[in-house]
């Protein structure tokens, strides 16, 4: 166990987001997504809501945030990428995430 994973989450704001019915609903998205749907979720939580898009992400900063190990949060971010949800783009001082099926 690391000190990330011994850390209390820090409190967040309490918002709603909203997910497409297919992510639970089809057998296909539960297998490939495993684990990582709670992720996938905390970036669709940081998007902008006009265009699915999270600027200047930092996995350090989000791993902190969920009480995660940056590796993890790091490695399953890459996953979600390579298995089509979400496209990155690096930026000087972070990464940019492209939620893939926004609208």
């Amino acid at each position: 166990m690391n000190k990330h994973d011994q850390r209390p989450p820090q409190k967040t704001r309490k918002t709603f987001i909203f997910l497409k019915r297919g992510l639970s609903a089809d057998p296909k998205h539960r297998e490939r997504m495993e684990n990582r749907i709670w992720l996938y979720m905390h970036i669709v939580d940081k998007a902008d809501w006009e265009t699915g898009i999270v600027h200047d992400w930092k996995d350090r900063d989000e791993a902190d945030d969920m009480a995660i190990a940056w590796r993890t949060l790091q490695k399953q971010r890459q996953e979600l990428e390579k298995l089509g949800y979400i496209k990155c783009v690096r930026k000087q001082y972070g990464i940019d995430i492209i939620i893939y099926n926004w609208i």
